[in-house]
């Protein structure tokens, strides 16, 4: 039985924004994320739908969930911001037994997402996993906000 697992995390900061450059910064991110080998797990925070597309191409098989697959209802307007800032997402090798919700965030590109998955056969056990996105909703605010925010969360 194989005991080794890899997980990769990733904070994308995946906003469409021209300024933010996500296109040109892409492929860097996906030669990132499998550097070193196929993961077993990807966490993602930011992560906008051409990122999980062009993971999702390389891993066909894998299993996805997004904070986006949470929210019951919308308005466009929030839609598009979430569409254009990016979401927390959780990529896995595994099938899910069980996804929570753990922390909704003020927003959502942030909040923690847990799930349960059935690593039984590869790992003896099935394998809790969370996605934690400490510091969204902090960018150019002080310092202090931002720690304030992490402690908050963790």
């Amino acid at each position: 039985m194989n005991q080794k697992i890899s997980i990769v995390t990733y904070n994308v900061f995946g906003t469409l924004d021209e300024k933010k450059y996500i296109k040109l910064r892409q492929k860097y991110i996906i030669d990132e994320i499998f550097k070193n080998n196929i993961p077993d797990v990807i966490c993602l925070q930011e992560a906008t739908k051409p990122i999980i597309d062009a993971i999702m191409k390389k891993l066909p098989k894998y299993f996805l969930w997004t904070k986006l697959d949470t929210i019951k209802k919308i308005s466009d307007k929030d839609k598009n911001i979430l569409l254009n800032d990016g979401y927390l997402v959780i990529i896995s090798k595994w099938k899910f037994k069980k996804k929570n919700l753990i922390y909704k965030g003020s927003f959502y590109d942030d909040g923690i997402l847990n799930v349960i998955v059935d690593s039984k056969n590869d790992l003896g056990k099935n394998l809790s996993i969370y996605n934690v996105h400490t510091s969204g909703g902090t960018f150019g605010k002080s310092k202090e906000v931002k720690f304030k925010k992490k402690m908050n969360r963790i």
